[in-house]
Order: structure tokens, then C-alpha cells, then sequence
């Protein structure tokens, strides 16, 4: 009646979610040693956590000027944030086209429109509590599917007049 029940052991797994391969775990701790051996494994990844982004030269085109700025669109006749980052003003030296492309912090694209000749640019500036909110505001089309919109950039006061005067220089 006191029969004892046998209790077996099943081999461990040979792999779990989370748990790092021997390689990997060797390189993060900073063994230097399996470098070499870990060139062929698929998994194997170097980097040190940091991402590099450049920005392609485009030897066709000239910067005009670059400035930190902050994108609003209107959507649904409101105000709409858009993206923040640095906003550059682009000449193209073999058809003289021009354009302006806002791009955040890692690179991407935010806003790409064309400047064309007789583009109205509004500068304003307004006194909050906080201090002075600076702006460019214009229309144009971003969007064919969408049709013409109303923008504006967001700069700091000390870049304001600069800006205007860069665009306007674009529009003539």
C-alpha cells in the first residue's frame, strides 16, 4: 500500500525565451575572446547600442539655411502639432527648384513641400504668458490627394526674422 511513485526528470530544455545564447551572453559581458567565432552566428550583432544617422549629401542641391523648428498643419480647421526638428531651405542648382524639408532628431522625414515663386509667407509673433510664440505660417500642398492646406513653423524669436527673410528671398 506505501508504494512510492517514481518521480523522473525531463532534460532541460536546450533553449528559453529570454535567456541570452552562450555567444551572445559572452560578448555583453564583455569577452572579446568568441569575437571571431561569432561573425557566422545569425543573431550575432555588434552594435553598441548606439544608431548613427547621417544624412546623404545631395550634390545637386544647395542649403539655403537651417533652422530648429516646430511643424503645425491644420486638420479639421484646428491646429495641429506635426513634428519637431530641423527645418532646412533647399535650392536645386540645375532646374533652380526649391523646397523645404522639416526632419526629426533620427533623421526622418517629417514635411517635404516645394517653395514656388509668389508663395505668401505670414510672420507673426504673439505675446503668451509664457513669452513670445514666434511663427511662419503659408499654405501650400503637401498632399495632391489632399489639396492645399495651411502650415506653419514654429522658431525661436532670435531666428525669426532670418527665416522670413530666407523665404521670401525663395518667393521672388
Amino acid at each position: 500500500m506505501g508504494s512510492a511513485a517514481a518521480v523522473t526528470s525531463a532534460p532541460a530544455p536546450s533553449s528559453s525565451f529570454g535567456a541570452q545564447p552562450a555567444k551572445a551572453a559572452a560578448v555583453a559581458t564583455g569577452d572579446s575572446s568568441n569575437a571571431i567565432a561569432n561573425a557566422d552566428d545569425p543573431t550575432f550583432n555588434p552594435d553598441d547600442g548606439k544608431l548613427e544617422v547621417g544624412q546623404e549629401e545631395n550634390k545637386d542641391e544647395d542649403k539655403l539655411y537651417e533652422v530648429k523648428a516646430r511643424l503645425f498643419r491644420t486638420i479639421d480647421n484646428a491646429w495641429k502639432g506635426g513634428g519637431v526638428g530641423l527645418l532646412r531651405l533647399y535650392r536645386n542648382n540645375k532646374t533652380s527648384t526649391q523646397r523645404m524639408v522639416l526632419r526629426n532628431d533620427i533623421g526622418k522625414v517629417m514635411f517635404n513641400v516645394a517653395v514656388s515663386k509668389g508663395m505668401v509667407f505670414n510672420k507673426q509673433v504673439k505675446e503668451t504668458k509664457k513669452g513670445k510664440k514666434c511663427h511662419v505660417s503659408f499654405g501650400a500642398i503637401e498632399d495632391e490627394n489632399e489639396g492645399f492646406k495651411n502650415f506653419m513653423f514654429n522658431v525661436s524669436a532670435s531666428d525669426l526674422d532670418t527665416f522670413y527673410e530666407k523665404l521670401q528671398m525663395m518667393t521672388t
